[in-house]
């Protein structure tokens, strides 16, 4: 057996450390490096609040549409009043203590009584009518001011890069009984909001310059 030189087995060493080497880098050189990609950065969403109470109090359309209510309230306790008025007159006949009473079961009572019948079906037909229509006639001046208003809110946000408006009310403490009370805090979802965040005065302003606009034409 030959004994290996020394300085051969260095030499080796040298040589398989360098070929390793050259390996290694070889391998680094063709094989890219994967980055991960680092997303963008979110841009903050912008909040707006709105307090509905205020917009509809200050809305000239809302103002107008209330008057026509009342108006038209009035001018239905009116006619009521007539009518009360009118079957009361009816009925005074068959007032035992009247002084122009018909006497029981004579044909002139009998045909009083038919009156007086018919007026009072038909004042409560008037007056459970009349309160129907104008339950509806409310609810939808309701239901169109909400739409004018969610419409004229959604097209501010649109344009203002708003993204989110949230609907804020006051909270009113002095209230008749603890029910309302409790009611009024479980219907409160936002307990506060930045004032500079309210466009509630802005919306009142873009909405009564286009209702003013709209009656000019």
């Amino acid at each position: 057996m030959f004994e290996r030189s020394p300085k051969i087995a260095v030499v080796g060493l040298v040589l398989a450390g360098s070929l390793l080497i050259a390996g290694a880098t070889g391998a680094l050189v063709s094989s890219p490096i994967k980055t991960t990609a680092v997303p963008p950065a979110v841009k903050p969403s912008a909040i707006a609040s709105i307090n509905l109470a205020h917009v509809s109090k200050h809305l000239a359309q809302a103002v107008v549409e209330s008057k026509k209510l009342r108006r038209e309230l009035r001018d239905f306790q009116a006619k009521l009043k007539l009518k009360e008025a009118a079957l009361n007159k009816l009925r005074e006949p068959l007032n035992p203590q009247s002084t122009i009473s018909f006497r029981p079961h004579t044909p002139e009572y009998r045909a009083q009584y038919q009156k007086v019948l018919k007026a009072t079906v038909a004042l409560r037909v008037f007056q459970e009518y009349n309160e129907a229509r104008m339950r509806i006639r409310h609810r939808l001046t309701e239901a169109k001011l909400y739409r004018a208003i969610n419409s004229a809110v959604a097209r501010y946000a649109r344009e203002h890069g708003i993204s989110m408006v949230v609907v804020t009310h006051t909270m009113h403490y002095n209230v008749a009984h603890e029910a309302d009370l409790l009611a009024e805090i479980a219907s409160r979802n936002i307990m506060y909001v930045k004032p500079s965040l309210d466009i509630s005065d802005a919306i009142v302003r873009i909405m009564n310059k286009q209702y003013e606009k709209s009656r000019g034409h």
